[in-house]
């Protein structure tokens, strides 16, 4: 089995709502998914509570690759 081992960066990627005066973030809300094709994650805003669907759930991980190490 040949191996690698690769350096890499993580980040948290917040989702900031999108009402007016507001600088919260929004969350999964923890209600289940609109059952469509492709289903919709409901968010909540943890300030103001406002409700938006999305594609995707919030926050979410990303891994980006640095390098590649001996």
């Amino acid at each position: 089995m040949k191996t690698r081992k690769r350096e890499i960066k993580s980040y948290i990627i917040e989702w900031i709502c999108q009402k007016d005066g507001c600088d919260g973030l929004m969350e999964n809300s923890g209600k289940p998914a609109i059952l469509c094709n492709p289903p919709k994650f409901i968010h909540k805003c943890n300030k103001c509570g406002n409700e938006v669907n999305s594609l995707s759930t919030y926050p979410k991980a990303k891994i980006e690759y640095v390098d590649e190490v001996e």
